[in-house]
């Protein structure tokens, strides 16, 4: 464990910078013995644990440095060996199979070969109170922090950080130094001082990069004030929210939402808000009963328990956050979205052959028909299944009632279409907390996502025991740093007002489980992004009926073109003839001496040359434009072949990455 609560909050991991995590075996630096231990490789620095149930405190790690070579090696112990050698270190590991070693290496080499513009060094940074006492730190930026540590030896222990946001600023003071300022609410700032003028300048430009990539966060608008949003506001109030303690009592804030965010400030005059919710197609709003009048607000990541004076006051807020989410721009950068839409999706139909109860309870999630209760013996219908189709018509973007009143009145057959709720099953480590203390534990526990339901046994047998379930409508989930729970690779599942924290073995067991269970969270939940995907395929199609109905216009114009075309050279060839002849009717009269006749003829013959020509520059005409409308029609099925391609990608995206 952390030996202070300073190191404890200061052990903090993006997860986007874990790029590879397993076991290896080690040689031992200082004997001859090898060692299993777990692996991590975070950012530029590849670290080793005893096992993946005990990564709050590394065995060691090693500095990646951009002149690192790997070389592999073989032995009759460990015949899928390989040799990691930097200017500091020299470390010998060994995988499973050359499969594994292949993996690891590349992943070895990636990271290093990013290393030629990454920044790390020593710097001096003035103490807190004395600017005078500079200690010298050995420090490292990485994408979304800049982090010091006693030493290059020593990186993976987190001395001290500051967390960037869209509105953090360095710039240069005096010679070599330079100031980093974060602009969060403490305001605090780092004052640090490079060894020559060359190397501040690197460390100012390559900072100002790295912030300039970040885009905007929740923390970029602490300093917003209640009347800098007036013009901005969609609606406006005060609201009840439940407190984080638990305590009876809940307390007025008041609130603002725009078209992208919601603001929770204390009052109606306060100049930073308390808290800021990014909006996204993904939120949800769900009526509750904690209160009278209450409801949740769930966004990606956390869930608003809040209450209004009335009815009218509730009804008014959930109709303004549901219309400004769907409206909303999905957050491209949560990379639990991005996983999530690469999950496949299950579709399949029923038919209802004979009048009778279709044996089915649906309920209203968002403006989506769930199945909350079904006869599977008798309707093969799975709980948790989304509504899609009804006799063949997709009723994903229709609204709940219109979907309602589709099955009102039925008559056979029937024909229904859903989406499975999405599945898994498979071990995970969960943190608790035992009964007669704060002291939290892990334990392993089988997980088993179906039906729109997260839970978690004792044991994969058949007495396993039920140790949970968390039902996933108004759920939200996210992942964890390190920082909450001394482990690397966990995420959470917030409900109501409870929640689980959950860890994989790795990054990749971690990604999979945290995006099927965001997959099901937006079943759940009424859609989320799954139908900012469909409008997009659905205005891809329209597109598409667009673009066809263009390009048979424009066949049409071209079939009619090539008529004139084929009109013209004939006329231009009947004209030619008939210069042809009067030509050799004047040569004739001109033999016979007959010079009257054969001074009309070559009138006529002039005539005719002149009309043969218009004839002829009709035709050329002709054929350009015949050509112009080939190269129209052209470039209209060219752009038909690649909306065919692009409508094939949003199914994909709209069935979840894939159906079956």
């Amino acid at each position: 464990m952390f030996s202070s609560r300073k190191e404890k909050k200061l052990a903090k991991a993006t997860v986007s910078g874990i790029t590879k995590s397993g076991y290896l075996t080690k040689h031992a630096t200082s004997g001859l013995n090898w060692k299993k231990r777990y692996f991590v490789l975070n950012g530029n620095t590849l670290t080793y644990f005893p096992d993946h149930r005990h990564t709050d405190t590394p065995k060691g790690d090693v500095l990646l440095t951009e002149d690192a070579t790997l070389e592999n090696f073989s032995t009759p112990e460990f015949p899928f060996g390989f040799c990691i050698s930097t200017q500091f270190v020299k470390l010998k590991m060994a995988a499973r199979d050359d499969d594994e070693r292949t993996s690891w290496t590349n992943s070895l080499r990636l990271v290093i070969a990013d290393l030629v513009n990454s920044m790390r060094g020593y710097l001096y940074k003035s103490g807190r109170f004395l600017e005078a006492k500079q200690v010298r730190k050995f420090f490292m930026l990485h994408s979304d922090c800049i982090t010091y540590h006693q030493d290059l030896h020593k990186t993976s222990a987190i001395q001290g950080m500051r967390m960037f946001s869209g509105r953090t600023t360095v710039e240069p003071d005096g010679e070599k130094s330079f100031i980093v300022r974060t602009n969060l609410k403490d305001g605090k700032f780092w004052k640090l001082k490079a060894d020559t003028p060359h190397e501040r300048d690197r460390w100012v430009a390559n900072i100002k990069d790295t912030v300039s990539k970040l885009g905007m966060l929740e923390v970029d608008f602490q300093n917003t004030a209640v009347d800098d949003l007036t013009s901005e506001s969609l609606h406006n109030g005060f609201l009840s929210t439940r407190p984080k303690n638990g305590t009876v009592e809940w307390e007025e804030r008041y609130f603002v939402l725009t078209d992208s965010k919601l603001y929770q400030f204390e009052d109606d005059s306060s100049i930073s808000p308390q808290q800021v919710f990014i909006l996204s197609p993904n939120c949800s709003v769900f009526e509750t009963k904690l209160q009278e009048h209450s409801f949740e607000f769930v966004t990606n990541s956390r869930v608003l328990h809040v209450q209004g004076d009335n009815p009218e006051v509730t009804t008014g807020w959930i109709k303004k956050l549901r219309e400004a989410s769907k409206n909303s721009k999905a957050l491209e950068e949560d990379p639990l979205l991005l996983a999530a839409k690469k999950q496949k999706a299950i579709f399949y139909d029923v038919i209802f052959e004979t009048k009778k109860p279709l044996g089915l309870v649906l309920e209203r999630s968002g403006d989506w028909a769930l199945v909350k209760l079904a006869n599977q013996e008798t309707t093969h219908v799975s709980i948790g299944s989304a509504l899609t189709k009804v006799n063949g018509e997709d009723v994903v973007l229709a609204d709940y009632q219109s979907t309602i009143q589709r099955l009102t009145a039925w008559q056979p057959p029937l024909s229904l279409g859903f989406r499975l709720a999405p599945e898994k099953r498979g071990w995970l480590t969960k943190q608790g907390r035992g009964r007669k203390s704060k002291r939290k534990n892990w334990k392993p526990r089988y997980f088993v996502l179906a039906e729109g339901r997260l839970s978690y046994f004792s044991s994969d047998g058949p007495d396993a025991v039920l140790k949970g379930v968390i039902h996933l409508m108004g759920s939200a989930v996210s992942l964890v740093h390190r920082s909450e729970t001394s482990q690397y690779f966990c995420f959470k599942v917030v409900s109501g007002i409870t929640g689980i924290i959950m860890q994989g073995m790795t990054v990749d067991e971690m990604m999979d489980w945290a995006s099927a269970i965001y997959h099901a969270i937006s079943v759940a939940n009424g859609g989320g992004y799954l139908l900012d995907a469909e409008r997009e395929r659905l205005a891809l199609l329209e597109a598409e009926k667009s673009k066809e109905d263009e390009g048979a216009q424009a066949t049409k114009d071209l079939e009619e073109k090539k008529r004139l075309e084929l009109i013209a050279a004939k006329e231009a060839k009947d004209a030619a003839e008939r210069e042809e002849i009067a030509r050799i009717e004047a040569e004739k009269a001109e033999k016979a001496g007959r010079e009257e006749a054969a001074k009309k003829a070559r009138l006529l013959e002039e005539e005719e040359r002149k009309k043969a020509l218009e004839a002829k520059a009709r035709e050329e005409e002709a054929l350009k434009v015949t050509k112009a409308a080939e190269v129209v029609v052209e470039d209209i099925n060219t752009e038909l072949a690649v909306m065919e391609l692009e409508k094939e990608k949003k199914e994909e995206e709209a069935n979840g990455g894939g159906g079956e």
